[in-house]
């Protein structure tokens, strides 16, 4: 390094846009945003997303039936998603009322005080569940065709 180069000073630095201007050959575009080719990889990702299926797939109700199994002190009951109803279950704390409609199924109202289970919105595909603790009152939603009716990695226990 000899002893006459020097760091450039502030007044000496190029002004914003000049050493851009300067490096470009004459024969250069200018693309404000995207160069043409800059979108065959976001293309080919959106390509191969599609042929795998995501962002889902849409559900096939026609080769499985969804049911809605309700867990309460008293027993077990089931009731098809088909069919719309609003139905009461007596738990430690009171009625619940569990109302199904369009295939989906929702805890309507509980005499429970934090009200989580009717926050907690309508329930539609296999393996959703609602639980309102303080009544002991379960809903969990399965499907015909998972043979053994316990869904995978499902329930294994409730207590309160």
């Amino acid at each position: 390094v000899s002893s006459s180069a020097r760091p450039m000073t502030r007044r000496e630095w190029p002004r914003a846009g000049e050493r851009e201007r300067h490096s470009r050959s004459p024969e250069a575009r200018h693309y404000p945003f995207f160069r043409p080719l800059d979108m065959v990889p976001a293309a080919v990702l959106v390509a191969l997303a599609l042929a795998a299926g995501w962002p889902g797939r849409t559900r096939d109700d026609s080769h499985h039936r969804l049911y809605a199994e309700a867990r309460f002190p008293g027993g077990t009951s089931c009731f098809p998603l088909s069919i719309d109803t609003l139905f009461s279950i007596e738990g430690r704390l009171g009625s619940v009322s569990i109302e199904i409609l369009d295939g989906r199924v929702r805890f309507a109202s509980s005499p429970c005080p934090g009200q989580q289970c009717v926050a907690a919105g309508w329930l539609d595909s296999p393996g959703d569940l609602s639980v309102c603790m303080p009544s002991a009152v379960l809903v969990l939603v399965q499907s015909d065709s998972e043979g053994s009716g316990e869904t995978p990695g499902g329930i294994d226990a409730v207590s309160f």
